[in-house]
């Protein structure tokens, strides 16, 4: 079997090629396994010279018109706005529960909408945990917004935004 050791000898760059490894390792790139093994997980998180991910802070789509998606995510999954500065393009800031955000940007779609398949979980999409699915569920046959429940068995259903952007609302 190879051996997995740098071939470099010069000390600084062996370290930063052991280093480089540990890291594809940790992301599971070359690996059959698809996730990180827990140990792994768990080193990362006691190297205290390892960066930190803190948080998901936003995620940002793309849209045609930000005053009609804005409505939409207000008055169907009920975000509140939030304090935008103007970026020189329309848009809007909405407030996933205390941390997270929603951005909203009214700027031309390099993806087209043709071709995207039906259910949200087999395309680009963002989930949001709520407590319960039951009112949202309500909301969206309200406003006429056809939804998928997951395959995979969770309490969870998969929805488009009035963009084709697809959302996730995962039960709590």
């Amino acid at each position: 079997m190879p051996s997995k050791e740098p071939q470099n000898h010069d000390p600084v760059i062996a370290s930063e090629a052991k280093q480089s490894m540990s890291a594809q390792e940790l992301a599971g790139i070359g690996s059959p396994r698809r996730h990180a093994p827990i140990a792994l997980l768990a080193q990362a998180r006691d190297d205290a010279d390892a960066p930190h991910v803190l948080a998901l802070h936003h995620v940002s789509i793309l849209v045609a018109d930000a005053e009609r998606a804005r409505s939409f995510y207000e008055n169907v999954l009920a975000l509140q706005p939030l304090e935008r500065p103007d970026l020189g393009f329309p848009g809007a800031w909405l407030a996933l529960g205390d941390a997270q955000q929603l951005h909203l940007m009214q700027l031309p779609n390099p993806d087209s909408r043709d071709g995207r398949p039906e259910h949200g979980g087999r395309d680009y999409h963002f989930a949001l945990r709520v407590a319960d699915l039951a009112p949202f569920i309500e909301r969206l046959e309200r406003a006429g917004v056809a939804y998928t429940r997951s395959r995979s068995g969770r309490a969870s259903i998969f929805f488009r935004d009035p963009d084709g952007n697809a959302v996730e609302l995962m039960g709590g």
